[in-house]
């Protein structure tokens, strides 16, 4: 796993928090955490994923769920792109 794919994995929680989180010297933080702006919309979107289940009477929907799952692979897209403008831009924002 390169870099980019390690930064997204540790940042969207995918990898323990018994596992080493630092990429090139540089501590990640799993954004999913409690408290967390993405933890707080994760919730959300699991209680309306609920609210649409509980009127269609399902206790789950694949479209649903296929639809969840593309948005998370348009996410990690993103990032890996985000990832490769911030390595070619540097550092300067910050």
């Amino acid at each position: 796993m390169g870099n980019k794919e390690k930064v997204h994995e540790l940042v969207c929680g995918y990898i323990s928090e018994a596992e080493d989180h630092t990429v090139a010297g540089v501590e990640v933080q799993d954004e999913f955490l409690e408290g967390h702006p993405c933890e707080n919309l994760y919730e959300e979107i699991y209680e309306q994923k609920k609210r649409i289940c509980d009127k269609l009477g399902v206790e789950e929907d694949k479209d649903l769920e296929f639809l969840i799952n593309l948005m998370d692979d348009i996410t990690k897209n993103v990032s890996m792109k985000m990832y490769e403008y911030g390595v070619l831009i540097g550092a300067d924002e910050f």
